[in-house]
Order: C-alpha cells, then sequence, then structure tokens
C-alpha cells in the first residue's frame, strides 16, 4: 500500500500487521526459544508473588475481617471473612496481571532483540548482526524498559477512570496509549537501522501516523487480555518488525551482493 493511502486503509493495515505477527511468531517454533525463556521467569515471580501476597496481606486481611465481625455468629463470621479474601484475592490478581504485560517486555528486552535480528535476517536478508556495539544494545534496552514503564504509568489512570466510565475511556485509551503501544513493539526494528525511541515519532512513519495508531489499537485490545497478551507479546513484536520492515519510508530492500569480476 503506497503512503498516499486512506487513514483508515493505513489503520487497517495496521491492525493487519499486528495480527501477522502473531501468526508468523507462531508458525516458526524457532522463534519459540527466544520467547520461553523469558516468559518462564515472568511467570516464576508472577506466581511466586501471587502465592507470598495470598500468605501475607490476604491471610491479615481475613484474621482482621474476623475481628471485626467477633459478635456475629461464627458461621456468619467465617463466611464474611471468606468473602473478603476472594475479593482482595480477585482484585490483586487483576492488579498483578496489569502488571505482567509490562514486565515481561523488561525481562524480554535482550531476548526479543535477538529474536528480532534473526527473524530479519531469515525474512529480509538484512545482517544478523547490524553492527551495534555492547553498549548501544545496554542503552536501547534501557530506553525500551523506561518506555515500558512510562506507559504503565499512563495506564494507571485509564484503568481506574475506566470503572466508571468504560466505553469512552478504553477509546480514548486505545488512542493514547495504543500509539506507545506501537512504537514500543516496533523499537527493536529501529534500533537494528541506527535509529531511537524518538525516530519512531518524529520520523519513521512521517506522514503514515494511521498505520501506527491501527497496529497500536490492536496491540492495546489485546493487552487487555492478561494472560493472552504474555503469550501474544511475542508475536506482537514481530508484528512491529514486519511492520518497519514493509511499510516505512526509509526501508531499502536488501540487495544480493554484486559477483566480484572475473580475472
Amino acid at each position: 500500500m503506497s503512503s498516499r493511502a486512506s487513514v483508515p486503509g493505513n489503520f487497517l493495515l495496521g491492525i493487519r500487521f499486528a495480527l501477522n505477527g502473531i501468526a508468523a511468531f507462531l508458525d516458526q517454533p524457532r522463534l519459540w526459544l527466544y520467547a520461553l525463556p523469558p516468559m518462564a521467569i515472568v511467570l516464576a515471580a508472577y506466581s511466586g508473588l501471587l502465592y507470598w501476597l495470598s500468605q501475607t496481606l490476604l491471610e491479615r486481611l481475613s484474621e482482621r475481617v474476623t475481628r471485626l465481625c467477633g459478635a456475629l455468629p461464627e458461621w456468619l463470621a467465617g463466611s464474611l471473612a471468606s468473602l473478603a479474601w476472594w475479593l482482595a484475592f480477585g482484585v490483586l490478581l487483576l492488579l498483578l496481571a496489569i502488571l505482567l504485560g509490562t514486565l515481561y517486555e523488561c525481562v524480554g528486552g535482550p531476548f526479543f532483540a535477538a529474536m528480532v535480528r534473526h527473524f530479519e535476517s531469515r525474512r529480509y536478508g538484512r545482517p544478523a548482526a547490524p553492527g551495534l556495539s555492547l553498549a548501544t544494545d545496554m542503552r536501547n534496552t534501557l530506553a525500551c524498559i523506561v518506555y515500558a514503564l512510562g506507559t504503565l504509568v499512563c495506564a494507571i489512570p485509564f484503568y481506574l477512570a475506566g470503572l466508571l466510565f468504560p466505553v469512552t475511556v478504553q477509546l480514548l485509551a486505545a488512542l493514547i496509549l495504543g500509539r506507545r503501544y506501537g512504537i514500543g513493539y516496533c523499537s527493536e526494528a529501529a534500533f537494528n537501522r541506527g535509529l531511537s525511541l524518538r525516530d519512531l515519532h518524529t520520523r519513521l512513519f512521517f506522514g503514515r501516523q494511521a498505520l501506527l495508531y491501527g497496529f497500536g489499537f490492536a496491540v492495546f485490545l489485546i493487552m487487555l487480555v492478561p494472560i493472552v497478551s504474555v503469550i501474544a507479546i511475542p508475536g506482537l513484536v514481530i508484528g512491529g518488525t514486519m511492520l518497519v520492515n514493509e511499510q516505512t519510508e526509509t526501508h531499502e530492500t536488501p540487495r544480493p551482493p554484486v559477483p566480484s569480476p572475473r580475472p
């Protein structure tokens, strides 16, 4: 699709890249090797934290409710304490689920960088080693972590306001947070070109912001489903890589090496 395509057309194309990225990831088991180690780390940390909080914070809550209901019959006090425990557990589970995707993005940064380079070399013929120094790679990883945490901070007010005005707030969040998600998931491919997160804002999608909004909109909707989002995140990284390689104005199609003249 050319850069003159309509805004709705580019928006829908961005959504398609998100879905195609997930499909491409699921279709290539080799890519799973890059995604499984950080996923295992995150799920182990998530399970351990949830267990620890349930054994400390929630048990204290249950005991306090039992004491407050001391004047009530024992069966009723026990039922109220149990209800309070399960309600608090549900809220805690939701809060940790919101953090799960961000934690996976932060832990998975170096793994995703290697995954993107492998994917670009196999699919687009780009060099598997883009020539970036270790210091540059570390700086890029740190920039992604800070950016992901910034997106999480921006998301918290939307989650809270969404309890009162779910439809309106979610649509607004899909535009604001979706764009940030889109930039985050396109970042690894941009880094391989020597670009920065700022370049994704100002250069890479210049004149075609609808592409980025469409891609980010799909990412936002997928991230609303906590467990599904963790499974989908590597595919969304691949989708962002495909978007950068196939639709940005700075993309140059790799050319085969010119054979040297025979003596």
